[in-house]
């Protein structure tokens, strides 16, 4: 078999692998918030059963997609770079305090150019905080994911500080909640409207990146850098300016989803600024391969298993952490569906064995 159609095969095989194991969340989803309902009563399983059937919970599905797909665009580039970002949500927050500082500190009429200037601070502001940890990475050699993880904390700080929450009340790293801040969204926009313009930002972000990746000498020295950055290094490539270079794209685009939180375009939240969707981008990151396009697949079927698990959270009572533990077990049931030999290798070991 030639090595093309091979790839494609692998391709097609993790990405039926990926759906199924999606599926099979959705439906253990499912049957765990009808049985928790049945076993709190009539009422509860009433109350699901109106709540599938209100048009709300579709919406609720795709709410966050935009978010997602900029956070896991963020985590694919850098790990398409042989860096690994960690801490999409830290820069997603950081891109949400730039945005709410500039708007904060221009105290007039909202108009276009302010929100264009709130958004380019959300991504210098994630920007600076991957460029930082691909820095220290380059010239100290440290590793770039514990860097990441510590600007999360950081981050998580800053915000809470800067909404005025008390520190003792912050969730645990990677737990969804909303962080209040007083005249959020800056646009009022209905929802529809916010949805469409924030997945047009990121669909134009997830094919840019796609685009650069697969058809620029920019893109496969990046690849380069990313496979063997040894190699790279001695074929004559930049590997520390690629490092750098892609930890601000990477950044930006996670500073840029907390920008679009904070002025109200795309979905996420019209109360504050919501955690967790940066580490819930990961999700989305793994679930994609290398593939840029892929993200803007994956993001909205993260979206609504998050979404499906927390209506069940709300009605049928199951733990706030259902969404959480929902995604972690789509990635599992999907790695594990990949990394199963295909049919065709099972039959040639199996014959090779009875010789």
């Amino acid at each position: 078999m030639n090595a093309a159609p091979r790839r494609a095969s692998d391709v097609a095989r993790r990405a039926m692998a990926a759906i199924g194991a999606a599926a099979l969340v959705v439906v253990l989803i499912a049957v765990a918030a009808v049985l928790a309902a049945m076993a709190a009563g009539p009422a509860a399983l009433s109350a699901l059963r109106d709540a599938l059937a209100s048009s709300q919970p579709t919406f609720e599905a795709l709410a966050n997609a935009p978010i997602l797909a900029l956070t896991g665009l963020a985590t694919m580039i850098a790990l398409r770079c042989g860096l690994t970002n960690l801490g999409a949500e830290g820069q997603l927050l950081a891109g949400a305090l730039a945005a709410i500082a500039v708007t904060t500190a221009a105290s007039g009429a909202v108009s276009v150019p302010l929100v264009v200037a709130a958004i380019l601070a959300g991504a210098l502001a994630g920007a600076l905080l991957m460029g930082f940890a691909a820095v220290v990475k380059s010239w100290l050699g440290a590793e770039e994911a514990v860097v990441t993880l510590i600007l999360n904390v950081i981050a998580t700080f800053a915000a809470a500080a800067a909404a005025g929450q008390p520190l003792q009340l912050l969730p645990a790293s990677g737990l969804r909640q909303t962080v209040p801040f007083a005249g959020l969204p800056l646009l009022s926009l209905d929802a529809g409207m916010a949805l469409a313009s924030g997945a047009l930002l990121a669909g134009l972000a997830c094919v840019t990146a796609a685009a650069i990746l697969r058809y620029t000498v920019v893109g496969l020295e990046l690849r380069a850098v990313g496979g063997n950055a040894i190699a790279a290094r001695f074929a004559g490539v930049r590997v520390a300016r690629y490092w750098l270079a892609t930890g601000v794209v990477a950044g930006a685009c996670a500073g840029v989803a907390g920008a679009m939180m904070a002025v109200g375009i795309g979905a996420g939240t019209t109360a504050g600024v919501s955690t967790g969707l940066g580490y819930a981008g990961i999700a989305v990151a793994l679930l994609s391969g290398r593939s840029a396009l892929a993200v803007l697949i994956w993001a909205p079927c993260v979206s609504a298993i998050m979404a499906m698990a927390d209506l069940a959270a709300r009605v049928a009572a199951l733990p706030a952490a259902t969404g959480d533990l929902a995604v972690a077990l789509l990635i599992l049931f999907a790695l594990a569906a990949s990394m199963a030999p295909p049919a065709a290798a099972r039959r040639a070991a199996t014959d090779t064995g009875a010789r």
